[in-house]
């Protein structure tokens, strides 16, 4: 858009919000109800709230908040106040997690229309229909009042009469969740959303067995196509005796059972229970079918609430919530809290642990818990208890309910859904391990455990959570390219090979096929035969994922390099901007040297894979070559343009006659002189190094 066209939808946007600023500041001559007015400070007695409370404020045009007035009292001011409005707003800076209570500075109040909660892809949708049209005079959504600096705390105005619209603020109850918002939730997803959140029970699952909700027992699934089941997510704490009796079951799931039959639904999966945890042969059955068992139950339940499976879940049984705040105005209207659910889930135990993600990723339909209120997320919408929304179907497939960008919100449907691609596939497995290797975990054995059900998702094969990945042209393949930006500890029991053998956060190639040609990976089948990658996948054939089966062969090109123990960047070099960057970054400490002329040698920084005690990694080691990649200037900054591709190496370390990984090269480059010693960076005129290694078969372990 040119400068001055933008310039003038500003100024007129400006202008907008200057007239509707002042209409609702109140006339001298006009302080409706003065005994309910004098309660309230002259400032906040000089907003006309009913005005505000019915007037459509201006959400299609280029700025789309306006400041209602500015608040210079501290938290404790604010709530010692008379005015009830004040208190109110000094509960609210309590949330706040800049420091603007400290410093002095005003701290803005915003409003907006409350449409912005909604999904922006569905917002030229709902003003095109009738009941949202811009001729009617009735309001249709309602204003949204917060503070910036992460909108945790928000509030919404009730009209005391009136058309409240399809948007307004809802008042909650501590101690009882809204049943009747929540069927209305669940009945609209089943109605409209048949080709994105309909679960399907494909068939049996061997040994699976549920909570009757009505005799309160764990019994065998009914094997019928009518079967039906909710499932529960949530933390555990601190595992005890498993009873079956329903007078011992932890207060989450007696909380879980009671939401089961208010649903209509008789059986509850719940795994600590449902799962034999002295049986290994059923529970390791039992964790390879995760996928299947959460993506085909008809809800999840999320407790994400509590520390541990006593908690409860909050406005079921005997849990009750953090109370809304809420506060009069002048003629009965009211300013109610609406809660932020990503808040609340971000906090939560529940997100932050390893099995648990996996389950919210893999649900279709999920009813979280939180300390505040229940919110409804299935692949298409989300919805809130402290937010009124009137559902409508949508032209075009256009997604339903609020605007969602929490934990749950994960790209396309959670199902393997044959019309999504194999890059769409592969971005979605890449950018989930990502975040998983982040995740808490009781026992470092169970990494794999946790994420079987993903990986049966979205790939078609896995090899110690490698992903066999799918190329255009119909082979399988094994990207063996994984880096640690930061070296981790070794978890026991994983070959070195596996993104899985760190407990730092490995990430992922989203490559897909870029670099195949240049190796060939040979997997150990059950009868001990070695078969590549696309053969195991197309016969069928099991692969051996003992530990005395873990290993590859690999073919490829194979380089001697020399390690040298010192960074290849040096701080001295940077800029302050620079430097802040590249420490939050980290800098490796080793890079990989190796001769490509006469003349040069190029060096490339080495990302170790885990910290080893005493090791130190430096001399001359064989490397297998992975591909390339484009070389960026420095750590997070630009790349160099045109693009100057650098070789990416494995290196590797022997072990016997069989070889254990160490780390990756990354995409910081540097040609050296072998006479002067001078660093150079590559630029897009330099000749790219003519890569000539020795062909030769390794085995990885």
């Amino acid at each position: 858009m040119p400068s001055g066209e933008r310039d003038e939808l500003i100024r007129r946007a400006e202008a907008e919000w200057d007239f509707v600023l002042q209409k609702l500041r109140c006339r001298p001559d006009n302080t409706g109800n003065g005994g309910h007015r004098n309660e309230l400070c002259s400032r906040c007695a000089s907003i006309d709230w009913a005005q505000l409370a019915t007037l459509e404020l201006p959400h299609d045009n280029i700025l789309d908040s306006g400041v209602i007035f500015d608040i210079r009292e501290s938290s404790e001011e604010l709530c010692s106040s008379s005015c009830r409005v004040c208190q109110m707003l000094g509960r609210g800076k309590l949330f706040q997690t800049d420091e603007e209570d400290d410093d002095g500075e005003a701290l803005p109040l915003w409003i907006r229309c409350m449409c912005h909660l909604t999904n922006s892809e569905s917002l030229s949708d709902m003003n095109d229909m009738n009941c949202m049209s811009r001729g009617n005079t009735e309001r249709q959504h309602g204003p949204l009042l917060y503070f910036r600096g992460g909108h945790r705390f928000r509030f919404g105005l009730l009209p005391a009469k009136g058309h409240r619209g399809i948007l307004s603020p809802r008042r909650l109850e501590p101690s009882a969740i809204d049943y009747d918002a929540i069927r209305y939730w669940f009945a609209f997803c089943e109605n409209t959303h048949a080709n994105f959140c309909k679960p399907v029970y494909e068939q049996y699952i061997p040994g699976f067995k549920v909570i009757d909700c009505q005799t309160k027992r764990v019994v065998d699934a009914p094997q019928s196509p009518l079967f039906r089941y909710v499932a529960l997510s949530y933390v555990w704490g601190i595992p005890s005796n498993i009873p079956q009796d329903q007078c011992q079951f932890p207060r989450t799931v007696q909380d879980a059972i009671v939401v089961t039959l208010e649903l209509g639904y008789q059986y509850l999966w719940v795994d600590q229970f449902c799962i034999d945890q002295h049986n290994e042969t059923e529970k390791t059955i039992q964790i390879r079918m995760m996928d299947r068992i959460y993506s085909q139950s008809q809800l999840v339940i999320i407790a994400a609430a509590g520390q541990s499976a006593d908690h409860g879940l909050p406005g079921v049984g005997t849990t009750s919530r953090t109370a809304q705040l809420r506060a009069e105005t002048v003629n009965g209207e009211e300013l109610i809290q609406i809660f932020h659910p990503f808040a609340d889930l971000y906090r939560s135990k529940w997100t932050s642990r390893a099995w648990t993600y996996q389950e919210g990723f893999l649900s279709i339909r999920r009813l979280v818990f939180t300390e505040h209120e229940a919110f409804f997320v299935c692949n298409k919408m989300s919805c809130q208890e402290s937010v009124d929304l009137q559902l409508h179907s949508r032209p075009g497939n256009q997604p339903e309910g609020l605007r969602w960008h929490g934990p749950l919100h994960l790209p396309g449907t959670c199902h393997h859904d044959g019309r999504k691609s194999a890059d769409g596939r592969l971005h979605d497995v890449a950018s989930f391990l990502q975040n998983y290797c982040m995740k808490k975990i009781s026992y470092e054995s169970d990494i794999l455990n946790g994420c079987v059900g993903i990986l049966n998702t979205l790939v078609d094969g896995h090899y110690w959570g490698m992903p066999m990945e799918y190329l255009a042209h119909g082979d399988y393949y094994m990207d063996l390219y994984w880096r640690c930006p930061r070296p981790g500890k070794r978890r026991e029991g994983f070959p070195s090979w596996t993104w899985a053998a760190t407990t730092r956060r490995a990430w992922l190639s989203m490559t897909r096929g870029a670099w195949t040609g240049l190796y060939t990976v040979r997997i150990p089948s059950a009868d001990g035969s070695w078969q590549t990658v696309d053969e195991l996948i197309k016969s069928g054939t099991a692969a051996s994922s003992s530990l005395s089966g873990a290993t590859l062969c690999v073919t490829g090109q194979l380089f001697s390099v020399r390690v040298v123990g010192r960074r290849l960047i040096h701080m001295d070099e940077l800029t302050i901007r620079e430097r802040v960057m590249s420490e939050r970054s980290h800098i490796p400490d080793h890079h990989v040297i190796f001769s490509y002329s006469d003349h040069v040698e190029m060096g490339l920084e080495l990302e170790l894979d885990v910290e080893t005690p005493g090791a130190t990694y430096t001399g001359d080691f064989q490397a297998i070559l992975l591909g390339d990649i484009t070389v960026t200037q420095l750590h997070g900054f630009d790349r160099l343009s045109p693009p100057w591709r650098a070789p990416v190496f494995l290196l590797l370390e022997p072990v016997g006659t069989h070889y254990r990984r160490i780390g990756v090269t990354n995409n910081v480059c540097r040609t050296m002189s072998k006479t002067t010693g001078r660093l150079h960076i590559p630029r897009s005129g330099d000749r790219k190094p003519e890569l000539s290694g020795l062909e030769d078969t390794v085995y990885l372990v």
